[in-house]
């Protein structure tokens, strides 16, 4: 009677897996199984785990082996790098589990890297957490989870793929890392899911790596940004003022926290702002100014401030002070009128002008059309007295006088055929035939 009771009293606490070979980025399947231990097998302690797997938990459950009492704990461990690992021992009250090698192969025809921009941080300065998979596949793509840790605030960026010589293709996903804790801080990345014909086919743990977040000076306010601080400022005709804050390496928390100064401005009254936001590109609030009469103000120059993790030294940004000319509607409604008079009085002056050019050149024409039918030298003379007065020349001209006159505007002699026609005037009589040919000679002089 005693060796039944021994064995129904006896106590155990191991891990069992279903191989101890495996490829990254697939997972071994083990479960923990407590044999006739009264504690709840769900609290156990499996964080030491992590430090080269990646967890995931698939179920509990309860049951009886004959008179014995099982409690199994199933999980699934994906391995964080390649090589010769161990499933440390699991300890549970006073019962331990014995280590259990692996063995971690390379993906076959799939290359998995992770890498840090850096090995040293401040405390809210930008790290990054670069991973790619080579893979020969077009159809593949990249999906992070999220990265949940206490102490780290963490964004996804964007995955991308490049195609690579030899049919091959680059896919690229990263996450964006902000330690809000100070001191040697490791970092626990989650899975990086290897995306196919709509399947997950493999989730990639990145190593974990411990990098040294150096403490923010103690004068360093604690929602001051940390990184490349941009500030923009401008009115628009509309009288709405955006003040807009960007830094692509600041993260989004510490530029939400960033309020505008609207306090310091006390000649300026202020609608409801509305504040817009785009991840990873910043911030932009937008005031809409309240006038109530006519005015020139001005918005002075704000100065804002953020911590260079570079040269670890604060750094100040400035911006332009902006004067502002409101003109109330009923102004606007003058102005407009007044305006419009000045252009109506404009266009009127012009239009009157139009018409004496217009009305002197149909003169023109009409005295240069009566050479040809003038009967005579007299007659002629009179016509080019006429010509010369819608010139303003003069009036009553010798023949001399209009030659020289013409000579001296047109750049060209007229001496030979005005003295022709002096002698005309002069003459007896004249046939009609040479008052013809001396009327085109004239008319040809007047139109050259």
């Amino acid at each position: 009677m005693l060796l039944p009771l021994l064995s129904y009293a006896e106590s155990s606490l191991r891990i069992v897996t279903d191989r101890n070979k495996v490829e990254i980025g697939k997972s071994i399947n083990i479960s923990i199984l407590a044999k006739n231990i009264s504690n709840n097998l769900s609290s156990i302690d499996i964080s030491s785990l992590k430090n080269d797997f990646g967890i995931e938990v698939v179920e509990s459950a309860n049951k009886l082996d004959g008179k014995n009492s099982i409690q199994e704990l199933k999980l699934n461990l994906y391995p964080r790098q390649t090589g010769l690992l161990t499933i440390p021992e699991l300890n549970f009250g006073e019962y331990k589990t014995l280590p259990t090698k692996l063995i971690v192969n390379k993906a076959i025809a799939l290359q998995f890297e992770a890498s840090y921009d850096t090995d040293t941080a401040w405390q809210r300065q930008q790290i990054i957490l670069n991973t790619t998979v080579i893979t020969p596949s077009k159809f593949a793509r990249l999906e992070l989870d999220d990265f949940s840790q206490t102490g780290v605030e963490a964004y996804k960026l964007k995955s991308n793929q490049i195609k690579l010589p030899g049919g091959r293709f680059k896919l690229s996903a990263s996450w964006k890392l902000f330690p809000l804790l100070s001191g040697q801080q490791s970092f626990y990345a989650p899975s990086v899911n290897y995306r196919l014909s709509g399947k997950i086919q493999r989730r990639f743990y990145p190593p974990v790596k411990t990098l040294v977040i150096k403490t923010l000076p103690s004068y360093i306010p604690p929602l001051m940004p940390v990184g490349n601080l941009k500030v923009s400022s401008h009115v628009s005709s509309n009288n709405i003022w955006t003040l807009s804050f960007s830094g692509s390496d600041i993260s989004p928390s510490s530029l939400s926290s960033l309020s505008v100064p609207t306090g310091k401005i006390t000649d300026i009254k202020f609608g409801d702002i509305t504040t817009s936001r785009e991840l990873y590109k910043g911030i932009s609030h937008n005031i809409p100014l309240l006038f109530n009469e006519s005015q020139i103000t001005e918005i002075p120059s704000l100065v804002f401030r953020s911590f260079d993790p570079a040269t670890g030294k604060i750094v100040t940004q400035q911006t332009e002070k902006q004067t502002i000319v409101f003109i109330s509607t009923w102004l606007k409604i003058m102005l407009l009128l007044s305006a419009t008079l000045i252009l109506y009085k404009l266009i009127s002056v012009a239009l009157i002008y139009v018409r004496k050019i217009i009305s002197r050149k149909q003169k023109e024409r009409t005295i240069i059309n009566s050479i040809l039918k003038a009967k005579s030298p007299q007659e002629l003379h009179l016509i080019l007295n006429k010509y010369a007065a819608i010139k303003n020349w003069g009036s009553n001209l010798s023949l001399s006088q209009w030659s020289e006159i013409w000579s001296r505007h047109q750049n060209k002699s007229s001496e030979k055929l005005i003295n022709e026609l002096s002698l005309a005037c002069y003459a007896k009589k004249n046939s009609s035939a040479s008052q013809t040919i001396l009327n085109r000679k004239v008319y040809n002089l007047i139109c050259s």
